[in-house]
């Protein structure tokens, strides 16, 4: 029987099928360049890894536990979120949705908008006899949560790359916030803030020339669609750095509501840190006695919450004997009413009691309502020379109305009180200070000053 001897050409194909490498399937995760293997894609799968919400090899579990599946499972079948952006700026948590790349991403986007209409300019300085180049200024503040402060540095160096001049006014609420941007004459600015969201939450608000807050349908758009595209560094010359402590003659500017108020009896939760020490500074030069209550853990109010902290303030209330309670939210700018019988006093009651102020009422002014706010106080005998002017609900939009009518009074019925000074302003601290001067020269308790008005 003969014996077949392989050629060496034969051998060498068969080494070659035989070697012949497989197709090996690569694991990229969403937002990374580079792939990653099976082990860890399983890994991260395990770990409810943020990117794989997204990832198109979600479903590909191989060996892992039916709890972890079952858990995954249940997570896809969530609302995803398809992007950071809100109504009135933009939020996510701290770390696995907004780190410090993802923030230099979105202040540098935010500066590329802003230089796309103020642009830098030589402009010549009588100090230095040369031209130098002039920078939009940007100001920062920061709540009180500590992812806030983690990233404010992030925030301030990526300002600064951008060429940008930088005053930073420290801790600050919303309302005071735009204060100093309206008293700095800034150009923009940004507050790190995770108002109205849970204790992991951060995010980022912003302003525009003389305070003009961003809001989704108007410049907030603008910054989502700037964030989609490429930007670079303007100059390689950085910006300067200042501080200012905006506290100071935000604190001094409240001090006119608070004047000529008789002895009332206040009880209010306690705040975040800034509008809380504000109450406190302010109130220990009043008649008016003020008492603060902890309400632990308050970072936002879910239904739960809120029902909660609205009982405790109610007991407090009946049991001091107090003329009225108050309850400022997270972001300085929402507040809520209770009567002295520790009855919540709605936002169309607060409307009234406005209305019927000499100073709101004179002939020729005018008031910004939401439609649903409107249309109740419509059906109301109202002065005619007072004028009801519609608008969003949304900051943007409330404060683009008041600016061009001209308006001294607006409402929100989510409990937000607008008023025309130099810029509009919607501060819960100036709208208690408003309430207390009205109570002040009337001899009625709360519930009969607003019951007497309505009816």
């Amino acid at each position: 029987m003969a014996i077949h001897n392989p050629s060496l050409q034969e051998q060498a194909e068969d080494k070659r099928v035989t070697l012949q490498p497989t197709a090996v399937k690569q694991f990229i995760c969403p937002g990374e360049k580079l792939p990653i293997s099976r082990s860890i894609h399983y890994a991260r799968l395990a770990a409810f890894y943020p990117a794989c919400r997204e990832c198109p090899h979600r479903n590909e579990t191989g060996n892992l536990p039916a709890k972890t599946i079952e858990d995954l499972e249940e997570t896809q079948k969530r609302i995803g979120r398809t992007d950071l952006f809100t109504t009135e700026g933009i939020r996510g948590v701290y770390l696995n949705e907004i780190d410090r790349q993802q923030t230099e991403r979105i202040v540098s986007a935010f500066c590329a908008l802003v230089l796309e209409n103020y642009p830098r300019r030589y402009r010549f300085s009588q100090e230095k006899s040369s031209r130098e180049l002039s920078s939009p200024l940007m100001i920062v503040g920061y709540d009180s949560r500590a992812s806030s402060f983690e990233l404010m540095p992030t925030v301030i160096e990526s300002l600064r790359r951008m060429g940008m001049m930088v005053t930073e006014v420290g801790l600050s609420s919303r309302s005071s916030f735009c204060f100093a941007a309206k008293h700095l004459e800034a150009t923009a600015g940004i507050l790190i803030t995770g108002s109205g969201c849970g204790p992991a939450w951060t995010g980022f608000d912003f302003v525009g020339e003389s305070a003009f807050p961003y809001s989704l349908g108007g410049q907030l758009d603008k910054l989502k669609f700037r964030l989609q595209k490429k930007f670079s560094r303007p100059s390689r010359q950085g910006g300067k750095l200042n501080s200012f402590q905006a506290a100071i003659p935000y604190r001094t500017n409240l001090w006119k509501y608070f004047q000529h108020l008789k002895p009332l009896e206040i009880v209010c939760h306690k705040s975040d840190p800034f509008t809380t020490q504000t109450l406190l500074e302010l109130f220990a030069k009043l008649p008016c006695h003020l008492t603060l209550i902890d309400m632990p853990g308050k970072q936002s109010l879910t239904t739960k919450r809120e029902v909660a902290e609205r009982a405790t303030i109610a007991d407090f209330v009946v049991k001091s004997g107090a003329d009225l309670g108050v309850m400022i939210e997270e972001d300085g700018m929402t507040c809520h009413f209770l009567d002295e019988q520790a009855r919540i006093v709605s936002a169309l009651s607060i409307v009234r009691l406005f209305l019927a102020n000499p100073a709101l009422s004179k002939a020729g002014s005018s008031i910004v309502l939401t439609d649903r706010l409107r249309n109740e106080i419509q059906k109301e005998r109202l002065p005619s020379e007072i004028e009801i002017i519609p608008t969003l609900t949304n900051r943007e939009a409330i404060s683009k109305t008041i600016r061009e009518h001209g308006v001294s009074f607006g409402c929100e019925e989510a409990g937000r009180y607008w008023f025309g000074e130099t810029h509009p302003v919607c501060d819960s601290i100036l709208t208690l200070g408003v309430v207390l001067q009205i109570l002040s020269h009337t001899e009625k308790p709360f519930s009969v000053s607003i019951e007497g008005i309505s009816g």
